[in-house]
């Protein structure tokens, strides 16, 4: 189905199939809905919009790439890249209640030995959350990377454990 390259209406009827215009930018079509090109009443405002809106477009993918691909390390350092800048500390602080069930389980692994799946999975996913807290602040402040992170797991209360997790939120080449 075709839709409008600038809001997006999909050209269902006959009407808008055969009304619509086919504006080139950059080697790429574009299809411009009749009502976009009446608002747009020149051919040089339809290119202008489009060409903000595929500007656009891009800036978003760099970002969301630049977000995917951080680099999060124990480490004071990156192997092959500089660190240019240092943006700040960040820090995340993620709080879990184990279930009362899991915990008597554990405490019961702990006497005949083993290892408690349920706790472990509980800790798991604390660090994936406060790995993504991370890089949520560090992404914040125009990072690309969060080095010398430290983790930290306490007993916040009865069933309850405390993970706090920080580093520096640097920009590396």
């Amino acid at each position: 189905m075709t839709q409008c390259s600038i809001c997006g209406s999909d050209l269902v009827s006959y009407y808008d199939q055969n009304n619509s215009k086919t504006v080139s930018i950059s080697g790429k079509e574009h299809t411009v809905c009749p009502s976009c090109s009446t608002k747009l009443d020149s051919l040089e405002k339809i290119e202008e919009a489009l060409s903000r809106k595929v500007a656009k477009e891009e800036t978003e993918k760099i970002e969301q790439d630049r977000y995917q691909h951080m680099v999060l390390t124990t480490t004071s350092a990156i192997d092959g890249k500089v660190i240019t800048e240092y943006k700040g500390i960040v820090g995340s602080q993620v709080v879990a209640g184990i279930n009362v069930f899991k915990d008597i389980f554990a405490g019961m692994r702990n006497i005949v030995g083993g290892r408690s799946k349920q706790l472990q999975e509980s800790m798991r996913k604390m660090r994936s959350q406060a790995l993504l807290e991370l890089k949520e602040e560090a992404f914040s402040l125009n990072a690309n990377a969060v080095v010398g992170i430290r983790m930290d797991f306490d007993e916040y209360a009865e069933h309850m454990l405390m993970l706090t997790a920080s580093g520096t939120a640097v920009k590396v080449q």
